[in-house]
Parts: C-alpha cells; structure tokens; sequence
C-alpha cells in the first residue's frame, strides 16, 4: 500500500498541481491494473471518487513499463473522452513519462492540448486506445471493436455497454489466451454487470461513499446534498437496482407506490401558486393543475377540441386563483402553441414550456426530465397531492440515463407501445416545475 503512494506521489499531480495523494480504495483499483493481480476483475465505486484518475495512471505505468496494449472501452464517446483526457494529463505530469511518447512527427504542446485523442503509443512499445459501445450506433460499433483485437481491455462505467456489444468486447480477447478484463463502474443495470458481480470468476472490489467519508473523498454536507438527486443510491450507495423497480429497457420509477401513496393528502395551499396546463390534442384530455409551496390539485380536466376555450379557461383561472401571470406554464407543443400564442396576444405573459427543450441544469437530457425530476423531489420532500387516482400516471413516469450520461425520461411514444396513455395529468404537475420567463420571478419550489 505505501510503496504504491509513494509512487504515485512521485510521478503525478493533481487538478492543483500538487503531488497526488492516492487513497486506499484507489489503491485498491490502480494494482487491478498495474499488478494485473486476476483474469478478471470487477470494480464497484461511487462516482466522484477519482476512478478516472486512478485508471488513467496506473494504465500509463503499466502500460509503458511493460511494452503492453491497453484498449478501454465505454458507453458513450463524452466518457471515452474524459478517461483520454486524464491519460493525457497525467502523462504531463513528468517528464520520465512523457519523454516516453512515441510523437510520430506530432508537436508536443499540441498533443497536452488535444481533448479528442483516441490513441497514444510508447517509444519502448505499448499503447493506450479508447473505443466508445454506443447503443445508437451498434451495426458501426461492432465493426469497430471486432477490427481490434486487445489482450488486456478496461471497461469504464461497464453497466453503460449494453449486454450484446459486451459480447463484442469480449470477442476482442480471443487469441490472447483470455486476456485481462477489468470492468469498473456504478451498478445502474441489472445487465451483464450484475451477472458478472455475482460470478465466482470475477476478482470484486467494493466501495461506497462510507468508504469516500472515510477516505476524505467526500464531505458530510456533499453527500446530504447529493442525497436529493438522481440514482444517489446507485451512484453514491453503489446499490443495483432491485428486479421490481427496472423494467427490460433499463428505466427506473420515478415514484415508488408507497411514496405515491403517502403524498395523497389534502393540505391547505401555501405560497404562491403555479399553474400547469397540459393541451389535450387527439383524444387525450386537457389537463390543468393548480400547485402551491405545498399541494397540488386538479382543478379542470376534459376534452375539448375548441382552443379558444382553453384558452378562455386558463384566463379565468388566472384570475379566479390569483396566478402570477408568469407562473401559468402551458404546453407550447403542437396545438398547445396555439393557445400560448392567443393567451401571449391577451397581454396575460405567462410561460410557454416545450418539453425537448435543452434544461437549464446540463444534466437532464431536456426541460422534461428536469420538471420531473424536481417534481419527484417536491413530493419526497412533503408536498402533497390531491387525493384522486388520477396521479396514479406517476406509476408509468420512468428515467434512466441516455448515452451521454443524462437523465431522461421515458417517452410518451415508447409507453404507447406498451399500452400505456399519454400521462396527461402527470404532466400538468411537471409543467409547474419549470422556471419562468422572468428572472426576477421568486423562488418558491422548496426543493
């Protein structure tokens, strides 16, 4: 354990620029690499905890120490260029190692500058190669992969790679007498992941964020805070998700029954009140909701096919309900425009919201999965609902997280082809949670 600080210590820097003081866990997940202690190993860590770093170090000494090929493969070409990014940092960390390149007639400033590397060599021998198993490109990626053959490959965020281009990845080993794997990541599927976990063929490494307060990765008051966001018990508490709240295509319930259930009580409003107004278009109803600091009700729900009407309803409820002009949020998709343009010609400003707009936080995939997202979060915080059935919709609200690491939200296409409507009253509460038009708006989501 100290021989490996001490040399990391003397070969690398931190994101300060000060010697980097590896931690026990990372020891643990740098000597997978670099002693190649097991065929295969898997490695279960919170995220946060510098598993990038820990890889990318220990890759570049085994690697240039040994004359060895290294391939490491990700779910999503934003992760495959963070781990080159750091094996491209902290091979500048010393001269000793950089001085190793094999540059082929490359400039070396420009090479420390490049963020979009996928490749980097060895005078001595040996290399660092990334490739990306992206799920919207599988034909292309399985080409990729089968055209390389690596005897010792790293999975970075493993569960990311969907079950039929891991097959592929592991193909890469064939012919070099089973090769080393190293899989490592956050428990997000019940996929190959688990499979492998539970195997007896499979070296384990387990860390959580107990371990990261131990280790000083983490501060009490960052993983409170963590506690309120998305997959804080996958990412944080490093836990797979049980059989019963994941479905076949990897999405997690937004609300568990019991939470749904505990939220249904009538309270009397508080603060000031939001408006949220789903356009029914085609046989689905117009919905519209009526939300304060602390409850939610239904206030109108029908089929009409007359816009003006709609229209006619929300200034009146407006009015009738003391709404602040600008935390009225409708629907602006489809015919929704529709009524946001007319209601906009009536001077009333009130909030136009299309769901496949880019969020204001990077880590939603759109203005939809972060309005859901922060309604979950009202509702486990205390805010109640209207006791009706209609809410049960929230039973059907799923998200996992794309490609690219955001969370997304199941989408009203992929439910239909299970038999399931358009959540249209769900969606009347999430249109609250989105910000207004005006800045200077106040801030009363107590979330």
């Amino acid at each position: 354990m100290e021989e490996v600080k001490n040399v990391v210590k003397s070969y690398f820097q931190n994101d300060k620029g000060e010697r980097f003081d590896i931690t026990s866990g990372q020891v643990d997940i740098f000597n997978s690499i670099y002693l190649k202690q097991h065929r295969r190993t898997q490695i279960i860590a919170p995220t946060q905890y510098g598993k990038s770093s820990t890889i990318a170090m220990a890759l570049i000494l085994r690697s240039q120490a040994y004359a060895e090929d290294w391939a490491i493969v990700t779910g999503s070409q934003p992760k495959s260029d963070i781990i080159m990014e750091k094996v491209i940092q902290h091979t500048f960390d010393d001269a000793r190692i950089y001085q190793e390149l094999d540059f082929k007639g490359e400039d070396l400033k420009r090479l420390k500058r490049e963020k979009s590397k996928k490749h980097i060599t060895w005078k001595c021998g040996g290399s660092i190669r990334t490739f990306t198993a992206d799920a919207r490109n599988r034909q292309r990626v399985k080409e990729s992969l089968m055209g390389f053959g690596s005897p010792n490959i790293v999975e970075d965020e493993s569960a990311l790679i969907p079950n039929d281009l891991q097959s592929t990845v592991l193909r890469m080993l064939g012919g070099h007498e089973g090769g080393y794997l190293i899989k490592i990541g956050n428990p997000l599927y019940r996929n190959h992941f688990l499979k492998t976990w539970n195997s007896d063929k499979y070296e384990r490494i387990f860390i959580d964020y107990h371990q990261g307060l131990r280790e000083h990765r983490y501060t009490e008051e960052f993983i409170e805070e963590m506690r309120k966001e998305a997959f804080f018990d996958i990412l944080y508490e490093c836990t797979f998700p049980r059989e019963d709240d994941i479905d076949v295509d990897g999405y997690l319930r937004l609300l568990k029954d019991n939470e749904l259930a505990r939220s249904k009580e009538q309270v009397d409003h508080k603060g000031d009140r939001r408006l949220g107004v789903d356009v029914g278009e085609g046989g689905d109803e117009t919905v519209v909701t009526l939300r304060s600091d602390t409850y939610a009700e239904i206030i109108h729900h029908s089929k009409t096919k007359n816009l003006m009407a709609v229209v006619k309803l929300v200034a009146d409820f407006i009015k009738q309900h003391n709404v602040k002009h600008h935390l009225a949020f409708i629907d602006a998709t489809g015919i929704g425009a529709g009524v946001c343009s007319r209601l906009e010609e009536l001077d009333l400003g009130i909030t136009a919201v299309k769901w496949g707009e880019r969020a204001n936080d990077k880590t939603y995939a759109n203005k939809k999965a972060e309005a859901f997202w922060k309604t979950r979060v009202w509702v486990i915080e205390g805010g109640k609902l209207e006791p009706r059935d209609e809410w049960n919709e929230f039973i059907d609200i799923k998200y996992k997280k794309d490609a690219g690491g955001k969370l997304k939200i199941k989408t009203k296409e992929e439910m239909r082809k299970e038999g399931i409507k358009s959540p249209d009253f769900a969606d009347s509460l999430a249109f609250t949670f989105n910000d207004s038009l005006e800045d200077s708006a106040p801030n009363i989501l107590s979330i």
